[in-house]
C-alpha cells in the first residue's frame, strides 16, 4: 500500500518572494529545478487566479508559471462553491483593498476541496477587517505553512 504524498496549494506571495527575494533563478537555480519537479509530480498546485494575479506583478515569473500549466487549476463549480462559502464566512476577504490579493480566497478554497496544505508568505497577524491567509486557514482548519517549511517537508537541500 503506497502512502499518498501531501498536496500543496501555493499562493502568489510564495512565488513572488522566491523569485524576487529569497531564491532568484539567476542565483539559486536549484530551487526552481526542485519546484519544477514538484509541479511535474503533481504535488504543487495553484488556482488560475494566482496565474492571473502574477500577470500583473511579475512578467518573468508569470511566463515561468504559465509554462508549467499542469499545476494551474481552472475554476469549476466545486471551487466556485467553496470560495462562495469561504467568503460568506469571511466577508472582509472580498473587499478590494490596496495591495490585497484577489487570489487569496481561491487559494484557500482550492486547498479545502483538494485536501491541500496552503503555502503562503503572508503573516499570521490578521483581523476581521483585514483577514490574511494564515488566519483564515486557522479559522477554517486548513493547514498553512511558509515556503521554507514546505522546503523542509520536501527535504530540499539547495
Amino acid at each position: 500500500m503506497s502512502s499518498r504524498k501531501s498536496l500543496y496549494c501555493f499562493d502568489t506571495s510564495s512565488y513572488i518572494r522566491a523569485w524576487h527575494e529569497a531564491y532568484p533563478p539567476d542565483v539559486v537555480e536549484t530551487f526552481w529545478e526542485r519546484l519544477d519537479d514538484a509541479i511535474s509530480e503533481g504535488i504543487v498546485i495553484s488556482p488560475d487566479e494566482v496565474l492571473q494575479e502574477m500577470k500583473k506583478r511579475s512578467e518573468d515569473l508569470h511566463r515561468w508559471l504559465k509554462a508549467r500549466d499542469s499545476c494551474i487549476v481552472e475554476i469549476d463549480d466545486p471551487l466556485q462553491q467553496a470560495v462562495t462559502k469561504l467568503l460568506a464566512a469571511n466577508p472582509e476577504m472580498a473587499k478590494n483593498r490596496k495591495g490585497a490579493s484577489s487570489a487569496d480566497a481561491w487559494v484557500i478554497g482550492l486547498a479545502h476541496i483538494r485536501g491541500a496544505i496552503v503555502v503562503s508568505e503572508e503573516t499570521i497577524v490578521d483581523s476581521e477587517k483585514k483577514p490574511k491567509i494564515p488566519g483564515v486557514c486557522k479559522r477554517e482548519n486548513i493547514p498553512c505553512m511558509k515556503l521554507l517549511e514546505f522546503m523542509r517537508t520536501q527535504k530540499w537541500k539547495i
